[in-house]
């Protein structure tokens, strides 16, 4: 069976992905009038940027905040939050595709998130991502979707855990 990192078949990876991203930190909902990019760039704490332009985004209604933040971490979770926000999945296009190895694999990510975010199995079908595709099919029957996306997934070992519940 083909590993994509030290013990680490490629689906689990991606439901890896998944489930970190999933996992991130709540953005608070209180207002950042008055706070600057460059305020939120002085914390060298990534969490607290994230937090801080993710806000800051939001209230200015531009995407384009996120992509000042430093760390392509802080990029892709800011842009995602942004385009969950905006519920708009054209959005994780601004990810930079350099960001992640291989390219493109936040972008993806970002799209699964929001697949799974939306209730939009459409997301979820061409991610090029190793079994990206079935683990988002996966966590949306697992956050109470029609079990019938269950024969979208290929990977036989992802689709024996599906409906399995």
């Amino acid at each position: 069976m083909r590993k994509d990192g030290p013990g680490r078949v490629p689906w689990i990876a991606a439901a890896l992905a998944l489930a970190a991203f999933a996992a991130r930190p709540v953005v608070a909902a209180e207002s950042v009038k008055g706070e600057s990019v460059e305020a939120c760039l002085a914390s060298k704490v990534p969490t607290n940027q994230l937090n801080c332009l993710s806000r800051l985004a939001e209230e200015r209604g531009d995407v384009e905040v996120c992509l000042r933040a430093e760390a392509p971490g802080v990029r892709f979770q800011c842009v995602s939050l942004y385009a969950e926000q905006a519920r708009d999945p054209a959005l994780c296009r601004k990810i930079p595709a350099e960001d992640s190895v291989p390219e493109g694999v936040f972008q993806e990510t970002c799209r699964a998130h929001l697949a799974i975010a939306l209730n939009r199995p459409e997301l979820c079908a061409g991610l090029a991502t190793p079994n990206l595709g079935d683990a988002c099919y996966l966590q949306m029957v697992e956050a109470g979707a029609d079990e019938a996306l269950c024969a979208r997934i290929e990977n036989a070992i992802i689709k024996s855990a599906c409906g399995a519940q």
